[in-house]
């Protein structure tokens, strides 16, 4: 995984990842690009999990484990997100070597207390469950999240600074998006428009390739609805 962008708007929440991942097959060869990697995969056509980091764990492709993972918990009911979430990464953490690190987005519906359905997305970091489109009082916020290669997107929007000299500095304040009003399609263009840059600056600045042309997006709207989608990008060829 090159980058991985979460967006969370009044409509539901946009999850969207890269399928870049980097590996050998042998001590020998010059290592490959695998761009196709599966990292979404819904639950039940309840949860959605996104998988961060290393694509092959224990040599084979992480799709391997999740759906292993999943027919274990097949029976199983789950009361809210977080619950899922614990079970999830306590199965994982089974087919996992010693000292792995495992990380992962993972969104879902919860029962707020009036009984209405907030989406919800909690960052699962080595066992510790972070929600991350809640905020003080547990209030649900718009904005985004990202985990990986997000450098460029990092010095676009949040504050920056440069040292000229000694004691002289230039300071780029942070962009403010209000994000309570961006529709779905609106998040769906803010994460595709950040994998295409961040990819295209990275050539510019005579980087390996680090983010994939292969998108995935894991929608959930506020009804309960999941959609995946797959887009491809390429020179003269937008996505589609």
């Amino acid at each position: 995984m090159g980058l991985s962008i979460a967006v969370f708007v009044p409509e539901g929440i946009v999850v969207t990842t890269d399928g870049l991942e980097e590996f050998r097959n042998s001590d020998k060869d010059q290592g490959f690009l695998h761009k196709k990697l599966k990292r979404l995969f819904v639950f039940k056509d309840r949860f959605i999990i996104c998988m961060h980091g290393n694509g092959f764990l224990n040599g084979l492709p992480c799709a391997y484990y999740i759906e292993k993972v999943f027919a274990y918990l097949a029976d199983t009911e789950f009361p809210n997100l977080e619950d899922f979430a614990k079970s999830f990464e306590k199965k994982l953490s089974t087919y996992l070597a010693k000292g792995t690190r495992q990380s992962f987005y993972v969104l879902g519906m919860d029962t707020g207390d009036n009984k209405e359905m907030l989406p919800n997305i909690i960052l699962s970091d080595n066992g510790q469950l972070i929600p991350i489109n809640r905020g003080k009082d547990n209030q649900i916020v718009y904005n985004y999240h990202s985990v990986g290669r997000s450098l460029w997107l990092n010095k676009l929007l949040l504050p920056t600074s440069y040292t000229i000299e000694q004691e002289k500095q230039i300071d780029f304040d942070s962009v403010d998006i209000d994000f309570s009003k961006y529709s779905i399609d609106d998040a769906i263009d803010f994460s595709k428009t950040f994998f295409r840059l961040s990819r295209e600056l990275d050539n510019i600045a005579q980087l390996k390739q680090m983010i994939g042309e292969h998108l995935s997006f894991g929608i959930i709207t506020l009804a309960g609805n999941i959609v995946l989608k797959s887009y491809y990008a390429d020179i003269g060829n937008p996505y589609i």
